[in-house]
């Protein structure tokens, strides 16, 4: 936490290119930026939070959540995540002209050297009443994240950022893409924390239309040595299927494959590791129109 107030009616003279970074370094490591404060206007402003460490201030100016108390002695508390036996801050202040004189004094750290894990509670995609994709998910700490970035893909290889939404210290949140009009949407949501950490969620996929291929049907459950798929009917010709992991990786690609008389399909699953995986299943043209999830033994 830092103490921080300024005098002299100082409230209204911060330029925007005035900074206070606030950093922390662990067992000698580089400095990090972990909390920063910035002026508002070119001649001239309030003292204001930059909560997102990106030098822009996103917030309307009347924002009670990112204007600094200049009247007072305010405590402000920054989050520092990680783990060691030492740590070090600094303040650094970076002025542009002017006659301003700046100290410093009560700089309070507590708590122990643990790391604040983004642990997801809950990640699930619905379609709305709409026809949109609904994108909900919970934190267990909403406190070790500072902003989350929805991605998309209709294949589950390549992803794409379609919405941004801050923490703001909150565990449950909520996106809509009133964009799902491909046959299959694949979401996942990227977390990044205050040190710039970045970790992925699982991939969750979301059937917007009615396919062709139906009740595909896999067993036995969970996979053994080979993974069979039974569809109650198809009028495919010819289909492709792909099996990812949790991350989205392929692990196993087969091509032209018809079914048997019996309107199956058998996989060799034996070079398969243990775990959890999908099935992605694709027609001749490479739309996916079906998707899967199993359990490898």
């Amino acid at each position: 936490s830092l103490f921080l107030a300024t005098s002299n009616n100082n409230g209204l003279r911060w330029e925007s290119a005035d900074v206070i970074n606030v950093q922390a370094s662990i067992n000698n490591g580089a400095f990090t930026t972990v909390g920063r404060f910035m002026g508002t206007a070119v001649a001239g402003g309030n003292l204001r939070i930059d909560r997102n460490l990106d030098g822009m201030l996103t917030s309307p100016a009347d924002d009670p959540a990112t204007n600094v108390d200049v009247g007072n002695f305010t405590k402000y508390t920054f989050p520092i995540l990680g783990t060691g036996t030492t740590m070090r801050v600094k303040i650094l202040f970076d002025q542009c002209g002017g006659t301003e004189e700046m100290g410093t004094d009560l700089i309070e750290v507590r708590g122990a050297f643990n790391p604040l894990a983004i642990k997801l509670i809950d990640f699930n995609v619905r379609k709305n009443e709409k026809n949109q994709a609904e994108i909900n998910w919970k934190v267990e700490d909403g406190s070790a994240v500072s902003y989350f970035e929805i991605e998309k893909s209709d294949n589950a290889e390549k992803f794409k950022t379609i919405g941004k939404l801050y923490s703001e210290n909150k565990n449950s949140f909520q996106y809509i893409d009133s964009e799902a009009n491909n046959e299959i949407n694949y979401y996942r949501i990227k977390s990044i924390e205050p040190n710039t950490e970045v970790s992925y969620s699982k991939i969750v996929a979301l059937q917007s239309k009615e396919f062709t291929l139906k009740s595909a049907k896999i067993y036995p459950s969970p996979v053994n040595e080979s993974m069979h798929l039974e569809f109650e009917n198809n009028d495919l010709e010819k289909m492709s299927i792909t099996v990812l992991d949790a991350k989205g990786s392929e692990i196993l690609i087969k091509s032209n494959l018809i079914l048997n008389t019996e309107n199956q399909i058998v996989i060799d699953t034996k070079a398969i590791k243990s775990g959890i995986y999908f099935l992605n299943i694709s027609s001749e043209n490479g739309k996916n129109i079906a998707l899967k999830k199993f359990v490898k033994q």
